[in-house]
């Protein structure tokens, strides 16, 4: 979901006049250094060159699209990100010469960041509210901004988020070595055995998306939870993949994952998947979509307007049970022996196949299990259950 973006920009000059002896102060601040501060209020301070090169710990977990298309301060900002999210860092102070006056530029790094990365939450990041402080002291300047979901409860648990995630990734069956293979069963996963939730629905403020997908005894979670785990798992597996914030055709907050199968972009969205799972149905509906089927119900933030990929295409076919060019019987009854098995089935339907033929398809599956069933669709895909 969106990241709350009501600024407010809090500027504070500082004279200090008294001798710094006896004073707890922090002698970097408008230095070449990063200072970080942690939820204890304990100091460090990072050479603005350590800061460019970082490397985060979870590397493994993270991809670089959105970073790739920062420059300049920019990058400074995000690895200063990454430097407090990796370290539990609440507090951050950028020098000036590589910070920037307006409040707007911090939030796009931070939002570029959390959309490589998993560890830092799309809903709630700030609280709802940005705040840049300006500070002078001794005629050099710094700017300063909080992460409070970096404290050390949030970021213990977003170690084990990781841990799990590792887990997960290392019990894969051995037979899944494509990319392709490995993107059908992380996602099915993921849709399977996480619930979606809402803030409404009592949904706490206080917690980590990923942490409550993988670790809680319901597994249930916001859209952010859905996205972040998919992308953490899609990054161990190898897989080029980043976030994308917009809103959905209701005006929510909606997260999904675009992520790169054989030299293509596609769109996911385990989150809309897993409440067709509830429903009785096979997840696969939302699965490699193009950008046409992804655009009739979300709508990209202004930040990613010139970042997405081009995604002319969809793999759904990939997930599904069975692909269906007609109506033919022999179509039906490769769906009917899967149905009978599963209790649900999913069939892609080509674009050969009309409207009134996958009508008529529906009606002799029914009276090929000789009960009668229900179905759902979206895209391209149409899923059959027993009734």
């Amino acid at each position: 979901m969106k990241k709350g973006k009501t600024l407010c920009l809090l500027l504070s000059v500082m004279f200090i006049i008294t001798a710094i002896s006896g004073c707890n102060m922090n002698i970097s601040i408008g230095s070449d250094s990063f200072v970080f501060v942690n939820d204890k209020g304990a100091e460090q301070s990072i050479s603005a060159e350590d800061i460019l090169n970082y490397v985060p710990t979870r590397a493994d977990a993270m991809g670089e699209y959105c970073k790739n298309a920062l420059s300049g301060n920019a990058l400074y900002v995000y690895n200063a990100v990454s430097f407090a999210v990796d370290n539990g860092c609440t507090e951050i102070r950028i020098p000036d010469k590589y910070g920037y006056k307006d409040p707007g530029e911090y939030i796009k790094a931070i939002t570029f960041y959390s959309c490589d990365s998993p560890f830092l939450e799309h809903n709630y990041t700030t609280d709802g509210t940005f705040r840049l402080t300006e500070n002078t002291l001794f005629g050099s300047t710094s700017f300063g901004f909080t992460l409070p979901r970096n404290s050390t409860i949030f970021s213990n648990e977003k170690q084990k988020a990781y841990e799990k995630a590792k887990e997960i990734i290392s019990s894969m069956p051995a037979q899944y070595l494509t990319d392709a293979q490995k993107m059908k069963y992380l996602y099915s996963y993921v849709a399977q055995n996480v619930k979606y939730t809402t803030a409404v629905n009592s949904y706490s403020y206080n917690t980590v998306p990923i942490y409550d997908a993988l670790m809680t005894d319901d597994h249930e979670t916001i859209c952010d939870g859905f996205a972040d785990t998919l992308l953490m798992l899609f990054n161990m597996a190898g897989i080029e993949c980043f976030a994308v914030e917009g809103l959905n055709n209701k005006n929510t907050g909606h997260v999904v994952v675009c992520a790169k199968l054989d030299g293509q972009y596609y769109y996911f969205d385990p989150t809309n998947d897993s409440n067709v799972c509830v429903s009785g149905f096979k997840p696969g509906f939302y699965y490699a979509m193009s950008d046409k089927e992804l655009s009739s119900y979300f709508k990209e933030e202004s930040d990613f307007s010139n970042l997405l990929p081009v995604c002319p295409t969809n793999k759904a076919s990939d997930l599904a049970d069975v692909v269906a060019f007609s109506d033919d019987d022999n179509t039906v009854n490769n769906a009917k022996s899967v149905l009978l098995r599963d209790g649900a089935v999913n069939v892609y339907f080509t674009d050969a196949v009309s409207d009134s033929d996958k009508e008529n398809f529906g009606r002799k599956l029914a009276t090929a299990i000789g009960d009668s069933i229900v179905n759902t669709k979206a895209n391209s895909v149409i899923g059959y259950a027993k009734h």
